[in-house]
């Protein structure tokens, strides 16, 4: 074992150690660019210019995909008479109406935000406002199947998170989960943090190759050029 430490075959032992911690630091490097670019495109997601609803989704559209977190313009009066209160897993209330779009003879749920101390100081806002799109879901939470049975409206078949503006005596806004972002956003950064560990272990085994040959080359017996023992 002493012979692995010693004086010939220390170069060999730094020059692998920085070797390896190079690739690895670069590949969590690359990584950390990977990850970066993924909460970039999240964040454009959620601060795309809005679109109007019914260019993207119709009242009796499914709701797919590429509707989670979409920005979108929404015309319709908010009836007062239709406010209601969902409460959260998390100990959360939210307040909710259901509004009537303009164009249309369907409603969409729209959450407003967290429900306020006191429901007659809460201020209606504008006819036309922005919100993001979100899935209906599970029963016992905001499930529009169960909303349609208590609603003198047909539903669109998924909800809206208020992103309009603010005004006093409003519900404070509620955050919008996180967009889900293609694995493919970064990918050559990826790759590039794959390869620079494949680096890593390519030293690693270069490093283990040569020192073993080293001193399988110290342990063969010098013999006599003449040939005598």
């Amino acid at each position: 074992m002493k012979d692995w430490f010693s004086r010939q075959l220390l170069g060999l032992h730094l020059l692998a150690v920085v070797a390896v911690a190079v690739c690895v630091l670069m590949g969590l490097w690359q990584l950390g660019v990977y990850g970066a670019k993924h909460e970039d495109e999240a964040a454009a997601q959620l601060k795309a210019a809005p679109v109007d609803l019914l260019k993207v989704w119709g009242p009796d559209d499914a709701f797919t995909a590429d509707l989670v977190n979409k920005r979108v313009r929404i015309h319709g009066r908010f009836p007062a008479d239709q406010l209601f209160t969902v409460k959260r897993a998390d100990g959360d209330l939210w307040l909710a109406t259901t509004v009537p779009v303009d164009g249309t003879k369907s409603a969409i749920v729209v959450v407003l935000g967290q429900a306020p101390d006191r429901l007659a100081d809460w201020i209606a806002p504008p006819d036309t406002f922005t919100a993001l799109l979100r899935p209906s879901e599970p029963l016992g939470k905001l499930s529009i199947a169960q909303r349609i049975s208590t609603s003198k409206w047909d539903l669109f078949s998924g909800y809206a998170l208020f992103d309009g503006p603010r005004y006093a005596h409003q519900a404070k806004p509620v955050e919008p989960p996180a967009p889900d972002v293609s694995w493919t956003v970064g990918l050559r950064n990826l790759a590039y943090a794959l390869q620079w560990w494949v680096f890593g272990l390519f030293a690693a085994f270069m490093w283990w190759r040569m020192a073993t040959e080293a001193l399988e080359a110290r342990q063969i017996p010098a013999t006599d050029p003449s040939g005598s023992p």
